[in-house]
């Protein structure tokens, strides 16, 4: 097991990165995977059977990467954020829980290549690169993934 690794980012992107963790996770509980066979079927629900809750985010940091690897920070950083998806997000959010400027801590085991990733891709805050990698798979996943997102989203009560 890796040593933890805590960030700093901003409660939208902790729920996201929970809600995205829970929707694609290798171990899904019986309710969550019921819910899903009834809106997605049974082989889609399999599908979605991918990730652990710290493989998620090496594979949102490895998908960043290789974006900023073709374009600059700032350019990836606009890209994402002014996609139509991530705008209705943060709307959404906004509308029911507020701006907030107050930062959460999410923690993960991750080997060291993706905490020195994280590192390398620093552009202000380590906290940054980690929102910019959720912000970043959020906008790109697959249609019936992000309509998920935003129903739990919808309903999402602190």
């Amino acid at each position: 097991m890796y040593p933890s690794k805590t960030y700093k980012v901003r409660p939208l992107y902790s729920v996201l990165y929970q809600v995205c963790s829970e929707l694609l996770s290798d171990k899904k509980n019986i309710l969550l995977k019921s819910l899903l066979i009834q809106q997605l079927g049974v082989d889609r629900t399999q599908e979605l059977s991918l990730f652990s809750f710290n493989q998620l985010i090496t594979k949102m940091v490895h998908d960043l990467k290789g974006n900023l690897d073709r374009s600059s920070y700032p350019e990836v950083k606009d890209n994402v954020f002014n996609q139509d998806r991530f705008k209705s997000i943060l709307t959404e959010f906004t509308d029911l829980h507020g701006p907030s400027s107050v930062l959460t801590h999410i923690t993960f085991r991750v080997e060291e290549e993706v905490v020195n990733t994280i590192a390398a891709l620093k552009h202000k805050t380590l906290g940054d690169v980690i929102e910019l990698a959720i912000a970043n798979y959020i906008v790109s996943c697959e249609d019936d993934i992000y309509k998920l997102i935003l129903q739990a989203l919808y309903s999402y009560q602190e």
